[in-house]
């Protein structure tokens, strides 16, 4: 799920929350999922250098909290429910956009 409303610096609308909810709603009801974690960030600015040109600079942040998400995990019987594979650890991202 991604908020992308630069225009009004992401501000969540009412539809827009109530889209979140929907989506958590969904997370509880299904039992082979045990929870939902939002951990991923976004940080822009957008700097006017002359009339022509632009800088924006942004740092993506994912899985921000560092958090172990189990990918899959072993089903045999003696192993059953044991992790076998993750999700990235942390890791950020530094852009620049230079428009004229």
């Amino acid at each position: 799920m991604t908020v992308n409303r630069p225009d009004a610096r992401n501000a969540l609308t009412t539809a827009m929350y109530f889209g979140i909810k929907l989506a958590c709603d969904r997370v509880n009801a299904d039992p082979d999922l045990h929870g939902l974690v939002l951990t991923d960030l976004r940080i822009g600015r957008l700097f006017d250098l002359t009339e022509r040109f632009k800088l924006e600079g942004t740092v993506d942040m994912f899985n921000l909290i560092n958090k172990f998400n189990v990918a899959d995990v072993n089903i045999l019987w003696s192993n059953a429910g044991q992790p076998t594979a993750a999700f990235d650890p942390r890791q950020f991202q530094f852009g620049l956009k230079l428009t004229f």
